[in-house]
């Protein structure tokens, strides 16, 4: 099977790549390395921070190599040789997902790189952007609110790249969220509620926010994401579609309440607003409802912090070096992972930090409001 799987890879890989940078606009193309070029450190990207358009096409491209050199690693070898039997076929054992378009990319570009830094240096898969078209008449959905759980099952089913079926984890990242404590793995926080399937955290307006969520790839889920995708007619957005899926699941009998579990607000989400309620502790940063203007300036800081600290090798090192281990025993893939000891806490973007962005970015705004208004 994992044959097949690899084989689905090969194929499918040069299309994805394609498909990706095919969306950036031409300007976005000078200067970019090739798709073909799989040693594309994520690094390289830092150098483009101030150009968000190429920024996302050459994260883009960086996902694509690390994802390549993931797999053709983890492969099974067919000659012979000492090291044939290193290899025990592909495993990926977490899969990343966002999406984002070109009209967002003066933000979501950064929170991009920010969430690929951190899936390579756990040796996770980072998706690439697709274009909706792979996916879409497949799994359906509307762009606004439910396009999400269109490609989050689809990495789940394999309906966008093959081995991605192979994941024990698919987790989504909505563009304008990113992670704060690089260190912490997936794979602890399933862990730690070994009966879910679903784990979302709580919101203050609804029963849950789906800006960051996990999902653990058993039937039980897909048939619940498939459920929850099917509602996207009938409720204005996928957390009110999420509502009414758990309560028609629960009236039917369906253990809901022990496989989907909401967690505290902070743990996968943001005590909004950031700027005023965000804890050290808080792991995840989620700018939802800010303005394009505060979420550029905060992502920009957050990705310029994850560029001083990581080392030039660091794209394609954890996928190079952990074999398909995927969820990696003590030790291994530490060295990749060493530069993540050097982040200050949250990436320098604590509460205080916050609320100085959020007063220069609001008070600029306010002036250039003003003088239009005087005009």
């Amino acid at each position: 099977m994992w044959s097949v799987l690899f084989l689905a890879f090969l194929l499918l890989v040069p299309l994805v790549v394609a498909t990706a940078t095919a969306q950036q606009p031409a300007s976005a193309a000078g200067g970019l390395p090739h798709p073909d070029d799989w040693d594309l450190p994520l690094s390289s990207c830092c150098a483009l921070l101030a150009k968000p358009v190429a920024l996302a096409a050459c994260v883009n491209t960086s996902n694509a190599a690390s994802l390549s050199q993931r797999l053709r690693n983890a492969a099974p070898y067919t000659a012979g040789g000492p090291r044939a039997q290193l290899k025990q076929g592909p495993a990926l054992a977490v899969t990343i997902v966002s999406r984002a378009t070109k009209e967002v990319y003066s933000w979501a570009a950064h929170a991009l790189l920010i969430q690929a830094a951190y899936a390579q240096a756990h040796g996770y898969a980072a998706l690439p952007l697709y274009a909706d078209e792979r996916y879409a008449l497949t799994y359906g959905g509307d762009y606004t609110y439910h396009r999400k759980l269109s490609l989050v099952l689809a990495t789940l089913e394999g309906g966008v790249l093959a081995a991605t079926a192979a994941s024990d984890y698919v987790v989504w990242w909505d563009a304008d969220a990113a992670p704060l404590h690089l260190h912490r793995r997936v794979e602890a926080l399933a862990a730690g509620y070994p009966e879910a399937h679903v784990l979302l955290s709580a919101d203050a307006a609804a029963a849950a926010n789906t800006g960051v969520f996990v999902v653990r790839n058993t039937l039980w889920a897909r048939r619940f994401l498939r459920h929850w995708l099917s509602l996207h007619t009938s409720h204005d957005t996928d957390q009110h579609g999420f509502s009414a899926a758990c309560r028609q699941w629960a009236a039917e009998g369906e253990p809901v309440g022990t496989r989907v579990r909401l967690l505290p607000t902070w743990e996968l989400n943001s005590e909004a607003p950031a700027l005023s309620m965000q804890q050290p502790g808080h792991p995840v940063l989620h700018l939802a409802a800010e303005s394009a203007a505060f979420r550029g300036a905060v992502l920009l800081q957050g990705a310029r912090t994850v560029c001083a600290a990581m080392p030039a090798s660091s794209a394609a090192a954890a996928a190079a070096t952990s074999d398909g281990a995927g969820a990696a025993g003590a030790g291994e893939g530490e060295g990749e992972r060493a530069w993540l000891a050097r982040l200050p806490p949250q990436l320098s973007l604590t509460q205080p930090r916050l609320l100085a962005i959020a007063r220069d970015v609001y008070r600029a705004e306010s002036r250039r409001r003003l003088q239009a208004l005087q005009r």
